[in-house]
Order: structure tokens, then sequence, then C-alpha cells
């Protein structure tokens, strides 16, 4: 392909880009192709390996994660383009699996099972504890508790948690019995009752909620957590136990294995 075509496939990949997203949208997408173009000599290139692993590099250590991966992902959608339009048959930057601008270091370290552990001990509040005690058992996302955490969908004796979606969770010995004092302390009228209620209220605890208890005790406590480190540790823990990432894909109701490979460049 000439520079002319080139240049003309930019253009025209960048109207549609106009007539399709935010005018910031296209502005950051416009600054993505000059850094393409800086890159590579040539469509061309988005078939040769070593060199789209080198601006992935580059990329990765030039900027921060999330622009890296944002700049990744227009040059992906760039080439999408270009297979669509039929310009040409094979773009190997979909085949590149590897390229991640996660912090994978960092990951390790946010998800120690052992930290979770201790905080879940370390709260003094029975039905707070309960809650994540819960969530890191259970691996579920704080959207469905406030959504699907009602008492019917729980087996306190088998120790499963069952999702309208067909999913089972399941409570470890010391969450069944922390959920346990706390519905033994704060009994729940109706089955179709939510597990965990607003204070002073019978309306479900809100995801909003969940999120400032947390931020709360974690600084309390010292450690930085999000939502997101109860399931990352759940199946981060699951990896290490010999689970394999199908398993735990269907079990904690990931969409794609595609989620799970900052956790799999973890253990592998």
């Amino acid at each position: 392909m000439s520079v002319h075509q080139e240049a003309s496939l930019i253009g025209e990949f960048l109207a549609w880009v106009s007539s399709q997203s935010s005018p910031s949208s296209y502005k950051a997408k416009s600054q993505d192709l000059k850094l393409w173009q800086a890159h590579f000599t040539g469509l061309s290139q988005f078939n040769d390996k070593e060199k789209l692993l080198n601006a992935a590099h580059a990329l990765r250590e030039r900027y921060q994660p999330r622009t890296a991966a944002r700049i990744w992902s227009s040059w992906r959608e760039f080439a999408r383009y270009g297979l669509v339009q039929g310009l040409f048959r094979r773009a190997i930057i979909f085949e590149l699996k590897s390229v991640s601008f996660n912090r994978d270091r960092q990951l390790e370290e946010k998800i120690r099972l052992n930290d979770l552990i201790d905080f879940c001990e370390r709260i003094q509040n029975t039905k707070h504890r309960a809650l994540f005690w819960f969530l890191l058992s259970t691996g579920l996302r704080v959207s469905e508790l406030e959504q699907e955490g009602i008492l019917r969908n729980l087996d306190l004796a088998s120790r499963e948690f069952a999702l309208p979606s067909g999913r089972v969770a399941f409570l470890c010995q010391r969450a069944a019995a922390t959920l346990a004092e706390y519905l033994a302390v704060h009994p729940l009228p109706l089955a179709s009752s939510a597990i965990f209620l607003e204070e002073q209220s019978e309306q479900p605890m809100k995801a909003f909620t969940v999120y400032q208890l947390l931020k709360s005790y974690s600084k309390k406590l010292g450690l930085a957590l999000t939502a997101s480190s109860f399931r990352d540790c759940l199946a981060l823990a699951m990896l290490r136990e010999g689970a394999s990432a199908e398993e735990i894909r269907f079990f904690l109701g990931f969409k794609s294995l595609k989620s799970l490979e900052p956790l799999l460049r973890v253990v592998l």
C-alpha cells in the first residue's frame, strides 16, 4: 500500500470515527493514529510481529497503563477498519494476546489473600464483617450483591449462594459462620429480604454504601483495597490451587477469559 493510500485510509477511518463518536474521542484517535505513523512506515507492518511488540514495549515505557491501553485500542480499531474494508486480509495485532498494559507487579501486591482475610477479621461490626467475608468467599460483584443478594438465594447448610443466572457461588466455613452469626443477631423477616440492608431501613444495601464502607475500613486498617480486590484475590487463589481458567470464568461469572489475563500472567 502506498503512502497516499495509507493517508487516504487514515482519513476515511477518522471520518467514520467522527460520525460515530464524540469530538473528544475523535481527537484522541487522531492523536493515536499520528503515533502509529511515527512507529510504522506502512500498513503492512500490522503483520510484522517484532515491530508490533517493540511498539507495545515503547508505549508501556512512555505512557501510563491506561493511556497506553487506549492508544493500542485505537490501533486495533484502525486495523479492524482496514480488514472490514478489504484492504488487507490479516492483522497480527489481533493475535498478540500477550500484549497488556496492566502493571502485574502492582496487581500481585494488591491481592494477597492473607491481607484480605486479616482485613475481614479485624472488622468489629458483625454485619460489616459478614458482608466482606461474603464478598471474599463468593466473589460476587458489588452490583450483584445489591441486585441479587436475597435470603432465598442463600443455603447456609450447603454453604451455597445461587444467582438467578444459574451461577452458584460458595461460602468457605469462616464466611458461613460469620454470616450465621450476623443473621442470628439480625434475623430477616422474609425470604425475599435482602441479606444486607441499609442502616435503619428495609432497603437492600446499595453499592455506593458498600464502596463507602470499604473506603472507610481500608483507610482505618491501612490497606489500599478496591471492590475488585475481592474477586481478583479469589480468582488468583483458585488458580494457585489448580482450578482451570474456564472453571474460574464460569464460577465467578467473568464474561470472557480475557478478563483473567492479568491474573494468569501473575501465576504463570
